[in-house]
């Protein structure tokens, strides 16, 4: 056999058991497994894609673009994997398989190859773009340069993959054709044993789907921002790890069909586990961004509902920061403000809370006074939605505080 696949000798094929092409065991759970995960992953991408068209989950990007041919190879792979279980067995065992359809059944396994690797190094370099635009000029070099250089090892190793596939057989459709009688007996053709590069392609794609998880959580353990938010991002990021356990059992798998003759069968697994690492790939870039998605309309609703029910049975309902409608930034609370206060601005567009120092220590002294109590009249609270916003908040009220008859009887006294 030609390329990547085993070759199985004669006698080996001798040693099969009787074929049975009419009821043979079949494993026929492929469709609605490669649906499911298919149907998941389309429906986050496309809920990311219209957040970000809509500007409410940060502007559209080349991290964006770089999805765009992920979902297409992903879908590619999700069809033929059904096909090929469906139509041309590779869902059972390779002596049921009737030999008219090899031809067939290596053409779907060559073209599935190209659109994984296709799939999950856009995938991959989409993910280190996100995280290079989140952490735009707040890291050093050696973070920049190491973005890069995994940026450019994955194009490289998938590049170099897919070139392989469509030259390791002269001609390139020698790959499958080569599996029909017919064709071989009355064409020429070359092609090198690449076995090895099997297992070689599993582990290199372990290593760039490791470094793209384990890079963007080393830069979170330096990134200066609330620790609600450096664990929301840590948790995305972890999700990873679940495509690198993916990648390393469909690793296992392709080494094994290497050595093992029963390449229908074991082929299955790898498509199994394939399967599982591109859609969870895509899955776990969309998503931070929808984060805003789950805080708009799954998380607001909640806190809205628990906050008028302790309303209804006479619990406090002030909160001094809330969000409201998925909008604004927060509820300030204007009166008596302890030094260290902050308030919590959250930039849709890039997935990072920077907290603003925003308090001011009163100029009251902490007294017996009695009007010291005047920075607490008329304690409002009201919908801040940029600092902007809060900077005409505070000079509003400090004006009408001056103007209030505590604030005069208290500078009386002090004069």
């Amino acid at each position: 056999m030609p390329g990547n696949l085993q070759s199985i000798p004669p006698s080996v094929i001798a040693s099969w058991p009787t074929p049975n092409y009419d009821d043979p065991v079949r494993r026929t759970w492929m469709p609605a497994y490669a649906g499911i995960l298919q149907g998941i992953m389309t429906l986050m991408l496309g809920t990311r894609l219209v957040l970000r068209a809509q500007m409410k989950a940060g502007p559209l990007g080349l991290d964006d673009a770089l999805l765009v041919p992920s979902f297409l190879g992903a879908t590619t792979f999700t069809v033929l994997i059904i096909l090929g279980t469906e139509k041309y067995g590779m869902d059972r065992h390779i002596w049921d398989v009737r030999a008219s359809t090899f031809e067939y059944t290596a053409l779907i396994g060559w073209a599935a190859e190209i659109a994984f690797v296709l799939s999950t190094c856009c995938t991959k370099v989409s993910v280190l773009l996100f995280f290079r635009r989140l952490t735009q000029g707040t890291f050093n070099r050696i973070w920049k340069y190491l973005t890069i250089a995994a940026i450019t090892f994955t194009i490289t190793y998938g590049l170099a993959f897919i070139l392989v596939l469509i030259f390791n057989c002269t001609p390139t459709s020698a790959y499958w054709k080569s599996y029909s009688p017919a064709w071989t007996a009355t064409h020429t053709y070359h092609c090198t044993d690449t076995t090895i590069l099997n297992p070689i392609q599993g582990a290199l794609s372990v290593l760039t789907d490791f470094f793209s998880v384990l890079l963007p959580m080393l830069m979170l353990r330096s990134l200066s921002t609330t620790p609600r938010q450096k664990l929301a991002l840590n948790a995305v990021f972890s999700l990873g790890l679940l495509v690198v356990v993916a990648g390393i059992v469909r690793t296992v798998y392709l080494e094994r069909l290497g050595s093992h003759w029963d390449i229908t069968w074991l082929g299955f697994d790898v498509f199994v586990w394939s399967q599982l690492e591109v859609q969870l790939a895509i899955i776990c870039a969309s998503a931070p961004a929808l984060r805003v998605f789950f805080r708009r309309y799954l998380s607001d609703p909640i806190t809205r509902a628990i906050n008028s029910g302790r309303s209804t049975s006479g619990g406090r309902s002030g909160n001094r920061e809330s969000k409201m409608g998925g909008d604004a930034i927060g509820m300030v609370g204007f009166g008596r403000r302890r030094q260290g206060d902050v308030l919590e601005v959250c930039e849709e567009g890039e997935g990072i809370t920077k907290r603003v120092d925003v308090s001011v220590e009163d100029e009251v002294e902490e007294s017996s006074s009695p009007a010291a109590s005047f920075s607490t009249v008329n304690h409002e609270a009201r919908l801040v939605k940029s600092l902007e916003d809060y900077e005409a908040l505070a000079l509003e009220t400090l004006h009408r505080q001056r103007k209030s008859q505590p604030y005069i009887e208290w500078r009386g006294v002090r004069s």
